[in-house]
């Protein structure tokens, strides 16, 4: 008896390979009715064509024992089956096709069972801003209907929606990250600044509902103002040009409640006490040379302090502007015990001030003069002087103010408006 021909049976490339014992015996037949009168000598590797257009190897373990040709008699010993790997997850996209490939991703639209949903390299859909796979299928589409190309991370999408490239809008300052055109506006405004192409790079604090909304606009450095309302040391609120110039135009009690919502605006989000402490509402002082600066007008510590705790006790106030305000009540009132100790101090001066030019015969620029501030740190005494009169009290090179200064002990300046 001839000894049998020891082959390995390789079917890692067949499609639809057999998977039990009885489809591997349908599939031997093929094979040995293909190689009936073949010759197997010096023969390593052996192509087998199988019906609906598959193939298996067959590779020969002893060549040179392999006979000149197949006939009846030949026996054949299977010493192993070279099988494909074993594949949990199967491309669905291939599965449709019949064919079995590996599918690393998982499509986001599928459904999500163990052979559900899955997709391979090949039939992948990755588009730019998420590290998320889809099937064809499934690929995001643009609110045009056009299918997406990217992910928009911008402060309104979030890389929650997908554009196509028509609506696709680079980042100025590289082409590595776009936005949806209302991402962009959002992220790099236009400068508010007439004729101006620029970014507006500083936004509008002007609070515009008698909210905590703002007027949304923006503007560039060079068009931008910064109302100091903090002092000089702190950034202050950002205005557009036409808020700027508006200022002037806002009454009294406008412009404290511009102060107050700009402030607490200032301080939304989680923020430490250090930082909440840092952003507060200015003293009093401050807020008394804010309406000299922005409408010409000298209000005393007591009437501003007013307009304070009217906007406090307003029911129509925002909650978080009512809480500011209450956390700056007992600093309005230590600011105006203060004031009232400095103003009566300032009067006195103010009294021997006047005294002093009427003992000198100058009873006229007495009459014309009044008291505008006194600073006792500084020991500085401001007064206001009528146009007419202010070069007889400030004297020739200023040596009128100079000697009151020397004998009332108090550096003596006129206010300026």
């Amino acid at each position: 008896m001839n000894q049998p021909v020891n082959v390995v049976l390789d079917i890692r490339q067949t499609s639809n390979p057999p998977t039990d014992a009885a489809e591997l015996r349908a599939l031997w037949t093929q094979i040995e009715q293909h190689l009936n009168g073949a010759s197997l000598r010096d023969a390593e590797k052996v192509v087998v064509p199988l019906r609906d257009n598959r193939t298996c190897v067959l590779w020969i373990q002893d060549r040179l024992r392999a006979p000149e040709r197949v006939d009846d008699s030949t026996a054949f010993s299977i010493r192993g089956v070279l099988e494909p790997a074993m594949v949990r997850h199967r491309c669905t996209t291939c599965s449709a096709e019949g064919k079995v490939t590996y599918a690393p991703f998982l499509c986001t639209g599928c459904g999500q069972g163990d052979r559900l949903g899955r997709v391979c390299d090949e039939h992948a859909v990755v588009i730019e801003g998420r590290m998320t796979a889809t099937c064809a299928l499934h690929r995001p589409s643009c609110a045009c209907g056009a299918a997406a190309t990217f992910w928009c991370n911008g402060e309104i999408c979030r890389g929650r929606n997908a554009f196509c490239d028509r609506h696709r809008v680079g980042h100025p300052g590289g082409a590595d990250m776009s936005y949806c055109p209302d991402c962009y506006r959002k992220e790099f405004p236009e400068c508010a600044g007439p004729g101006c192409n620029s970014t507006g790079s500083i936004a509008c604090e002007f609070v515009v509902d008698g909210k905590r909304a703002t007027c949304g606009n923006a503007a560039c450095a060079r068009h931008a103002y910064r109302w100091q309302i903090f002092g000089p040391h702190k950034r202050g609120l950002g205005l557009c040009p036409d808020h700027a110039r508006r200022l002037k135009s806002l009454e009294d009690r406008q412009i404290v409640f511009q102060i107050v919502a700009g402030t607490a605006n200032r301080r939304r989000g989680q923020r430490s006490e250090a930082r909440r402490t840092y952003i507060g509402l200015p003293r009093l002082t401050i807020v008394r040379h804010i309406f000299i600066n922005s409408r010409s007008r000298k209000l005393d510590m007591v009437s501003i302090d007013r307009m304070f705790g009217e906007l406090q006790h307003d029911s129509r106030t925002d909650n978080a502007v009512r809480r500011l305000l209450q956390e700056h009540e007992k600093i309005r009132k230590q600011d105006v015990a203060v004031f009232e100790t400095d103003e009566k101090r300032g009067l006195e001066l103010f009294d021997k001030l006047t005294a002093w030019l009427r003992a000198r015969g100058r009873a006229e620029v007495a009459d014309h003069i009044s008291f505008a501030d006194y600073r006792p740190r500084s020991n500085l005494l401001f007064v206001d002087v009528e146009p007419e009169y202010m070069g007889r009290f400030i004297g020739r090179g200023g040596a009128e103010k100079r000697a009151a200064s020397n004998d009332l002990g108090v550096r003596v300046e006129v206010e300026r408006k």
